[in-house]
C-alpha cells in the first residue's frame, strides 16, 4: 500500500478524476478512513469508515471541515494500491 500526500483540493479532484476513493487522516497517533467520491463538479460524498456514516459537501464545506483542516496540516492522504 502506498500513501500521496493530498496537499490541494486541487489534488484531491484530480485523484477523484482516476478513481482513487481511499483516504484517510493520519496524524502519528490517530487514523481516519474515509472513502471519498464526487460528481466531477461541486459535491463530494465521503464515508467515514470508522462508524459509517455519511456526509455531503461542497468543495468550500469540505475545506472548512476536518478535512480540510487535514489537507492544509499535511496529514491527509490518498492511500493506492500502486
Amino acid at each position: 500500500m502506498n500513501c500521496i500526500k493530498v496537499t490541494s483540493i486541487e489534488q484531491l479532484n484530480e485523484l477523484l478524476d482516476k478513481n482513487y476513493t481511499d483516504f484517510v487522516i493520519a496524524n502519528g497517533i490517530t487514523r481516519s478512513s474515509k472513502y471519498i467520491t464526487w460528481n466531477g463538479t461541486d459535491t463530494y460524498y465521503v464515508l467515514h469508515l470508522i462508524d459509517d456514516s455519511e456526509d455531503e459537501y461542497t468543495a468550500e464545506e469540505l475545506m472548512a471541515d476536518n478535512i480540510g483542516a487535514a489537507i492544509r496540516n499535511g496529514v491527509f492522504y490518498c492511500e493506492t494500491d500502486e
